[in-house]
């Protein structure tokens, strides 16, 4: 009776293990490169408004993370950690692992809280015992010039293509059904009565709702939802055309694929892990790009992972999945025309279309323009030359008087 009871047991165990395999034996055995892109964690309005009457309550500044916001991407930090445990050293290496933010202190910021969970100090990494905490690089570039992740930055031809989209009928008929609410809002915030403006009111809004503010009367459930449509509305159309997908969330897929490619065609290489930290924006311009939006915004520390594998018949396949809470499994999903264990070349020939490998070129960006820190170091080069130019003239002035004085 006991054999038989435990033969049972074995039998369920067996099923449950093949139905739910062990993340850490995949990671271990068919793991090869991970990329993540994440949202930064809680923070402040992005802006006051007009009429707005708690425009000091944001003691840390508008646009800056949270406490909340810092426990979230700690959080998301413990987890990754966990999922690739095995994969990845216990200690940072700079070979194995890059990260890289927008050059804002938000999601700077919460690189660095993430990273706090992603590498708990052991015992050899620690440096203060009242420090449980070490120092992991961030890579970043100012904004205006990161035309990887900030969607922001700068492209003339794509604002070129936003603005007639603006004036497209188009345009007008997505926001056509809000015009009411646009013009409450408009009037009882004192903003300008544009998607622009209304939306960032409702940014306010949220924010303010998410840390126990009360808001004004007519800020009412039934306004907060249809400000919350139009604002997926804006966000997609910043990206609305595949055109201006090509020039946003076009060049990071194409970072992606590259660094993938780079993995498929040299094994060896050590770079194992890839994170990025930066906004919803980016985060839409990606899963446009791969035609994977729902319609729903990130939320907070929300998390997009793509995975590179190897199979035991030697074959690459990639898997995508979404991590849409602190608290929740990831979601896996699959693209439009593949299985979601997506074979490399099927991913290779489904995302070729939408990716911008030399973007300052399909920008429009003039190929002489300089970003502002080669242009100091160009400028501090050719100061330098004029000193050592000045000192040589003045050494060979006096040496010249010296010999003359010399002679006489």
């Amino acid at each position: 009776m006991v054999s038989s009871d435990v033969g049972s047991i074995l039998t369920i165990l067996a099923i449950i293990s093949t139905i739910c395999p062990a993340s850490t034996e995949q990671t271990s055995s068919t793991l090869r490169l991970v990329h993540v892109l994440y949202r930064h964690g809680d923070r402040s309005p992005i802006s006051d408004y007009p009429n707005d009457n708690l425009t000091n309550a944001w003691p840390k500044g508008l646009g800056q993370l949270t406490k909340v916001g810092m426990q979230q991407q700690y959080e998301l930090g413990k987890y990754l950690r966990k999922r690739y445990d095995g994969f990845l050293n216990t200690s940072f290496n700079a070979e194995e692992i890059l990260v890289r933010s927008t050059d804002k202190d938000r999601t700077l910021m919460s690189a660095y809280s993430n990273l706090a969970g992603f590498f708990y100090p052991s015992s050899q990494d620690i440096w203060n015992p009242d420090i449980l905490w070490q120092p992991i690089p961030v890579h970043t570039v100012p904004r205006m010039d990161d035309n990887l992740l900030y969607m922001e930055s700068n492209c003339p031809k794509y604002m070129k293509l936003y603005e007639n989209f603006q004036k497209s009928k188009k345009f007008k008929e997505l926001i056509n059904d809000y015009k009411d609410v646009i013009t409450l809002v408009s009037d009882k915030s004192g903003a300008t009565g544009d998607i622009e403006s209304v939306t960032s009111v409702y940014d306010n809004l949220f924010c303010k709702r998410a840390h126990n503010f009360s808001l004004p009367s007519w800020a009412s459930d039934d306004i907060m939802l249809k400000l919350k449509a139009l604002e997926i509305i804006k966000m997609k159309n910043y990206f609305y055309t595949p055109s201006m997908q090509l020039l946003k969330g076009g060049h990071l897929l194409w970072d992606i694929v590259e660094n993938m490619n780079l993995k498929v065609t040299e094994p060896e290489t050590l770079r194992k892990f890839i994170m990025y930290s930066a906004h919803d924006s980016t985060m839409i311009a990606l899963f446009m790009s791969l035609n994977l939006f729902n319609d729903i915004l990130p939320p907070y520390a929300s998390c997009l992972i793509i995975e590179l594998h190897k199979s035991e018949e030697n074959s690459y396949f990639v898997q995508i999945f979404y991590k849409n809470s602190t608290s929740a499994e990831p979601v896996p999903l699959t693209m439009s025309g593949c299985e979601q264990k997506c074979l490399w070349n099927q991913f290779v020939r489904l995302t070729e279309e939408s990716l911008t490998a030399n973007i300052e070129l399909e920008c429009e960006l003039p190929q002489d323009s300089l970003s502002s820190a080669t242009l100091i170091t160009v400028v501090f080069a050719i100061f330098f030359l004029i000193i050592v130019a000045i000192a040589t003239m003045c050494f060979r002035h006096r040496k010249r008087e010296s010999y003359k004085r010399i002679q006489v």
